[in-house]
């Protein structure tokens, strides 16, 4: 586990959980994270690493401090940690972090055993500003052998295939839900009358003031909606006054903890998911949250975000960086009770189809064939 909050932690600590059901799982991660509650006794956990403020957050609002960084980065030197341990299989799930990669090369852990990786979101390219500085960190990587990579779409999996890295095989296995955030003890209020929720991290690509600038037309047509905005990071600039304008915006500039995910997700009749072009190629983990509570999604059509909300009848995809588009989305949603209905029933049977459960079982096939055919 390579970083301290958001949603790579999740991610991790629910495929350890689940993968330690059946196999012996070690889990190497920094001292303190934020999915340090949901994780069972189950895994074996090693606090290795210690903590960083590196996020996608803090890069775009340029508020890293190299000196504070560089004992937290030095750290993951004890990824040589995995030499003692000897597990029969090496999984980063994490994408390819260039510290965790650069340490991984330094000390052979690639040697002597399988190693795999997760790309959430396969580098195509097309990245500018501090997107590209970012992307470069990754190009500079030690691109050292790895057995196999698992992506979570069709066209990730293209694209990762086109780049011919140093990776045996690639392997499509979809983003799981996060249905942990309903079992913990939280608040379960009823949803609210016509309102809606972001939820996520507040960076450029998550396309946020296209959702601000759809506030007024939704108001010309449903004066009572209302929107809770929900994450950490930065409001674009322009947008502050539209915000103070409306006092049916309410914005939570912070983490959220995990214990007051759920009733955030429970207030909301739909969620919505405004992301730029460029830069999603896989899934999000708000869209599988959302999923998890069974609420119909507005996304723009970015990505793999059409067939997994619009195609499965979750939800609709409209077109990116147009808040018109964003605003029309939302109004035909809320003002059609039945359609609404039916869309939450879609986004429940795509949370039991992308279960954890699932996943794992995909993941401990592909550790299997890997190991046997390393044998």
């Amino acid at each position: 586990m390579g970083q301290d909050s958001g949603g790579l932690p999740h991610y991790t600590a629910e495929l350890a959980n689940k993968v330690s059901r059946q196999e012996e799982v070690t889990l190497l991660k920094p001292d303190d994270t934020s999915a340090d509650d949901i994780l069972l006794d189950s895994v074996n956990v090693v606090n290795a690493f210690e903590q960083t403020s590196i996020s996608m957050e803090n890069i775009f609002d340029i508020n890293i401090n190299l000196r504070e960084n560089v004992k937290g980065l030095l750290s993951f030197r004890n990824i040589k940690l995995v030499n003692e341990i000897d597990p029969d299989i090496v999984h980063d799930p994490t994408d390819e972090f260039p510290h965790i990669s650069a340490f991984a090369y330094l000390y052979k852990i690639y040697q002597n055993r399988p190693y795999v990786v997760t790309c959430h979101e396969v580098k195509h390219g097309g990245s500018s500003g501090i997107l590209k500085i970012a992307d470069m960190a990754y190009y500079l990587s030690p691109d050292f052998p790895k057995e196999a990579a698992v992506v979570h779409s069709e066209s990730q999996k293209e694209m990762l295939v086109d780049q011919d890295r140093n990776i045996t095989s690639v392997k499509v296995i979809p983003h799981a839900v996060y249905s942990f955030f309903k079992k913990l003890d939280h608040k379960s209020p009823s949803e609210k009358e016509n309102h809606a929720l972001f939820f996520g991290s507040l960076i450029p690509p998550k396309g946020i003031e296209y959702l601000i600038e759809a506030v007024p037309h939704i108001i010309d047509s449903i004066p009572n909606f209302s929107l809770t905005i929900a994450g950490s990071g930065s409001i674009p600039d322009g947008c502050d006054d539209l915000i103070r304008k409306y006092d049916n915006i309410e914005v939570r500039n912070e983490f959220i903890p995990n214990n007051e995910v759920g009733e955030l997700f429970n207030e909301a009749q739909i969620v919505v998911l405004p992301y730029r072009k460029g830069w999603q190629t896989g899934h999000s983990g708000s869209l599988s949250t959302a999923f998890a509570f069974g609420k119909p999604v507005v996304t723009t059509s970015v990505g793999d975000f059409p067939r997994l909300v619009e195609e499965s009848g979750a939800g609709v995809a409209v077109e990116p960086e147009n808040p018109e588009a964003i605003a029309d989305g939302i109004v035909n949603i809320l003002r059609n009770n039945q359609r609404r209905k039916n869309m939450a029933a879609a986004s429940q049977q795509m949370a039991d189809k992308l279960s954890w459960e699932n996943i794992a079982s995909q993941h401990i096939e592909l550790y299997k064939e890997i190991v046997t055919n390393d044998e």
